[in-house]
């Protein structure tokens, strides 16, 4: 970092500057990783003569505009500018890299390719779009697909009678079966149900989702049967086989956030445990999940004992079995449990990765978890403490204050209990795929790796708030850089991909499956430049 009044003598030192850019870096400083601002001044070389650190995101759109006026970082005031300018230097025109919804556009142009909606077309579909009413609920899109036979009445009678008003959503269909996939909350019996409490509306909605009267549809819960017992007594509970006719519902006994939290601490602090003396490893800015110093691999007794690579195993047991259900049976699914938030954006993600080859490119992976995890609400805030500035040595998670984004989602991730590794537990899962299918997928672990990184990083403003309504009031979702910006790295694209299947049947048993060392342990890398940074604050080029 330099003061005003050196920098200009230091700048003479330097070759001629050919070009002035953005940098950002996390610094670790008292076990907390700071956000700064960098400017890098390249020579004609194509290297890197000076770099320098500012306090104030300000001074460096100052500086900036001083050394380069005609340049594209002239005039970021802020990091919102340096976003912009970032954006206007794009040249991949294959994504909407910079939005952290999906537009009504793109809602449409995915529902045409599903087959859910025929524009243009004047016979009555089984199908029809709705747009959520302001208030129905909150931590929901705005943007719907719903059974033709069901009223907006009878939606908002529905949204009543689930958890946090949210009810079924469709947002799949099998072009082979017909069937699709929904996802909603839990419905709000409670011990009245045992006395006949009932949403004949809820009911009818669930009916509808069947693509052939015959056929039953199979509600898969989530949860182990004592939870959804349990949480009647919370006024939660389970769709009742007396009243939601032509369905089968089946517990696929996933642990809820608690018992995933304890899994991976578990983890951490075998990974962090006293081992020989080995080259020391930067951490991985703000994630908390590279032990410095620490282990590189665990024994398979340590690994069972942490039992995290049985919680990988329930998950992709549970996705394998929604996606036969969905095109080897013709079935439809309704997916669900407590909230709707955690278990069940991993469980839709993960059997839409199985089931449809869209989703595994780099614009239907972009796709896909824009709309199940940042459009559907799961609580990026909460559960990865996305608006603190400090990481909690022993949880990996951040512990308050300060961040991206105003106080209230520094109130909202205040409660530690709140905190999981959740879309951690979901990037596992996928890395899991990519190492037995890795010829089927667009993108590479690289990608998965940074987006369990900059989950706690603070770079994507997007990702300090719980819902899409909370971005747009804050403001969020038109600050900075947007996580897709990591399909530009080097790198995320598999030079290998060359899909053949259509459907993946993957191992899920605990010993057909891996420990990602790559992430949680990675073996230090004397290769890798720590004085030389890609644009997302990580060294370049590190795979």
């Amino acid at each position: 970092s330099c003061a005003s009044g050196e920098l200009l003598p230091r700048l003479d030192a330097c070759s001629r500057i050919t070009r002035v850019s953005a940098d950002f870096s996390y610094p670790l400083a008292n076990g907390a990783f700071v956000s700064l601002h960098r400017l890098l001044l390249a020579s004609r070389t194509g290297r890197v003569p000076l770099r320098l650190g500012f306090p104030r995101p300000g001074d460096a759109a100052i500086w900036a505009e001083r050394l380069d006026p005609a340049g594209p970082l002239a005039c970021s005031s802020d990091r919102a500018g340096v976003g912009a300018a970032l954006r206007c230097q794009a040249d991949d025109r294959r994504f909407d890299l910079y939005a952290a919804e999906l537009s009504r556009e793109e809602f449409l142009a995915e529902q045409v390719r599903l087959g859910l909606i025929s524009p243009g077309s004047s016979e009555p579909g089984q199908w029809r779009q709705a747009e959520s009413p302001a208030g129905l609920c909150p931590s929901y899109p705005r943007l719907h697909i719903l059974p033709a036979g069901l009223s907006d009445a009878e939606l908002a009678l529905s949204a009543k009678y689930r958890a946090n008003g949210r009810f079924p959503s469709v947002v799949w269909r099998c072009s082979t079966t017909g069937a699709v996939l929904a996802r909603s909350a839990q419905p709000l019996v409670g011990l009245a149900g045992l006395l006949g409490w009932r949403c004949e509306a809820d009911e009818k909605l669930v009916r509808l989702l069947t693509p052939r009267p015959e056929s039953k549809v199979l509600v898969a819960d989530a949860r182990p049967y004592s939870a959804a017992l349990g949480n009647g007594t919370m006024g939660g509970g389970y769709e009742r086989p007396e009243y939601y006719s032509g369905t089968e519902i089946e517990y696929l006994g996933l642990p809820n956030l608690h018992a995933v939290r304890n899994s991976f601490a578990a983890m951490r602090v075998l990974l962090s445990a006293a081992a020989p003396p080995q080259p020391a490893t930067p951490a991985c800015p703000g994630s908390g999940l590279v032990p410095v110093g620490g282990r590189v691999s665990l024994s398979p007794a340590e690994l069972e004992s942490t039992g995290w690579l049985q919680l990988v195993s329930s998950l992709l047991s549970g996705a394998d079995r929604i996606a036969q259900v969905l095109t080897g049976e013709g079935r439809s699914v309704l997916v669900h449990c407590s909230d709707g938030w955690d278990r069940t954006p991993q469980l839709t993600c993960l059997s839409l990765l199985l089931c449809d080859p869209h989703y595994r490119t780099l614009a239907g992976f972009r796709l896909l978890l824009t709309r199940e995890w940042l459009d559907f609400g799961h609580k990026f805030a909460d559960r990865c403490g996305n608006s603190a500035g400090c990481v909690n040595s022993k949880t990996g998670f951040g512990s308050g204050g300060g961040g991206v984004g105003g106080s209230s989602a520094a109130n909202s991730s205040s409660s530690s209990s709140e905190r999981s590794p959740i879309f951690l537990q979901f990037l596992d899962c996928a890395h899991q795929l990519l190492a037995q299918f890795p010829q089927e997928f667009e993108f590479t672990d690289l990608l998965l790796r940074r987006l369990a990184v900059h989950c706690h990083s603070g770079l994507f403003p997007a990702l300090a708030a719980n819902t899409a309504a909370e971005r747009a009031a804050r403001g969020l979702s038109e600050q900075s850089l947007c996580p897709w910006h990591l399909l530009r790295l080097r790198g995320v694209s598999n030079p290998r991909f060359s899909q053949q299947l259509q459907l993946l049947r993957p191992a899920t048993a605990p010993s057909g499956l891996r420990f990602w060392r790559e992430m949680y342990a990675p073996v230090p890398d004397p290769r890798l430049d720590w004085d030389c940074l890609d644009w997302d604050g990580l060294p370049a080029d590190s795979d």
